[in-house]
Parts: structure tokens; sequence; C-alpha cells
């Protein structure tokens, strides 16, 4: 899979407009520490439901984790003004949304141990 920046729109030289508000709420969504990913309840008590979660957080905590090794060895190469802009915005988003995925990732290892506790 590759990804690659969406064109201008041909009223919009710079690619902002309708397009910069869903990268807003993108980027605030990506950090919200009390965002739940679609189907998610954590007041489930079905134990196949903690293990589908774990297997989901583990899966993005391994992603983000990858993405940041990876800019890391990118970043060694970069001058010092585009190091200090990738510094200041994009690895503290990633390092945020990692920190979400561990999170979560560590409610549903706890849910999972507190339903094994119940049977």
């Amino acid at each position: 899979m590759s990804w690659q920046l969406r064109p201008p729109l041909p009223d919009d030289p710079e690619g902002e407009g309708a397009d910069q508000t869903s990268a807003e709420r993108a980027a605030l969504d990506a950090v919200d520490t009390e965002r739940l990913l679609a189907g998610e309840d954590p007041s489930s008590r079905i134990r196949d439901d903690a293990l589908h979660w774990i297997d989901v957080y583990t899966e993005l905590l391994e992603f983000k984790l990858r993405v940041l090794d990876e800019s890391a060895a990118v970043a060694a190469e970069m001058s010092e003004p585009a190091l200090a802009e990738i510094s200041a915005t994009d690895v503290e988003v990633l390092r945020a949304e990692a920190d979400r995925f561990r999170e979560r990732l560590e409610f549903w290892r706890k849910r999972l141990v507190e339903l094994d506790g119940d049977t």
C-alpha cells in the first residue's frame, strides 16, 4: 500500500479548503485519550471482546512504534530546521498516538484478567 498526498482542488492551489477541516479533526482525534475505536465497548464483560481489542490495540501500537523507528532513521539525515519541525509536530503526534494505544491495550489486558477471574 502506498499513501500519497492528495492533489489540491483546482480552486485551492495550496491544497487546504475542505480537506483541512478533516485533517484537523483527524489530528485531534489521533491524540484524544478518551476516544474509542468504532465498535469498542469498554463496559463489555465478554471475554472474546477483550481478546479482540487486545489484538487490535497490539496491532496499532506495533504500527506506531514501527513508524516512529523508521522516522528516526530518516530524521537522522535531515537538516536541523526540518528535524526541528518534525520533532515538534509529527513525532509528538506519533508518540501521543502510541501512548493512547498503549493505554487502551493495558485497559483491555486488565479487563481480560478481571474476566478470567470471574470464571
